[in-house]
């Protein structure tokens, strides 16, 4: 949503992403140039997006995260 796209699979209709199994081989997030986004940010999305199950954040982690966290 960040930029305007998908993560894996961009371009390709949903059937082409369940047969060529994009999100299956998907190993990384590769992040655009624009819009700037913060190392901070990165470093979440990468983590919400990350290919190992046990690598991966739960809802619960994520939210729990200082980015997330109201600056006051």
């Amino acid at each position: 949503m960040l930029y305007g796209k998908r993560p894996f699979g961009e371009g390709l209709t949903q059937e082409q992403v369940f047969r060529d199994r994009v999100v299956l081989n998907a190993r990384q997030v590769d992040f655009p140039a624009k819009p700037a986004v913060s190392p901070e940010a990165r470093a979440f999305i990468s983590r919400c997006l990350a290919y190992r199950q046990q690598d991966r954040w739960d809802v619960l982690t994520a939210a729990a995260d200082p980015y997330l966290q109201l600056k006051r």
